[in-house]
């Protein structure tokens, strides 16, 4: 090996290490730079949070300075939002529903709907000829066209099918529908999903104020 393929062999070399050395500081300083943005993103969300649970905290003090003691609150859907909240203050006979201010007196009346499915899952189906009907069309068929007749014949025999459901689940898709002392706005739905108990605690929370808006 003379001196200088040597001498270009050392400068492959040194110029590989140069070009590693190059790639990982690239590679240090994009994994650096995604690590601050998710840093900012993290706290960025955070900060959000917080401000909307003081804007929540605050919106909530000014209420309770208003309509007096916080009897009752019902989270809709696990949201911390005010708007998905109903606030009830028995004392002076309020009730906020979606940042809304009702008396309970407005309150006229309310039903529920579900608008339920069914699904099915391991259904089967059965189907069955009638013999007797089977082998009866396969004879007047031969002796009218022969051979073809009775295949067509038995071909055209009565058959019923069964079918067997298999296990069925009831998906619920409830709504509350409150009619309110309104013109303008003379109704509010909530819909509450699935969720059987919370839309079991509304109902008994509106059939509570319906009762004492009566017994006036």
């Amino acid at each position: 090996m003379t001196g200088l393929m040597i001498f270009f062999i050392a400068i492959g070399v040194a110029g590989a290490v140069i070009v590693a050395r190059i790639a990982y500081k690239r590679n240090l300083k994009e994994a650096d730079e995604r690590r601050r943005r998710e840093d900012d993103e993290i706290y960025r969300r955070a900060l959000a949070k917080q401000q909307a649970q003081d804007k929540v905290a605050q919106e909530l003090k000014e209420k309770l300075s208003r309509y007096g003691y916080l009897s009752k609150e019902i989270a809709l859907k696990n949201s911390k939002e005010t708007v998905d909240k109903i606030y009830v203050f028995n004392d002076t006979g309020t009730i906020i529903i979606y940042n809304t201010v009702y008396h309970f007196a407005d309150i006229l009346n309310f039903e529920i709907i579900d608008n339920h499915k069914t699904i099915y899952s391991n259904s089967s189906s059965t189907t069955k000829t009638s013999t007797g009907d089977m082998i009866g069309r396969a004879v007047v068929g031969g002796v009218l066209l022969g051979g073809v007749g009775a295949l067509m014949g038995a071909a055209t025999a009565k058959k019923e099918t069964t079918f067997t459901p298999g296990e069925s689940e009831v998906i619920h898709d409830y709504s509350i529908v409150i009619t309110i002392n309104s013109i303008q706005k003379p109704k509010i739905q909530i819909k509450t999903g699935s969720d059987g108990a919370l839309t079991q605690e509304l109902l008994s929370l509106l059939k509570v104020v319906c009762s004492r808006n009566s017994s006036k």
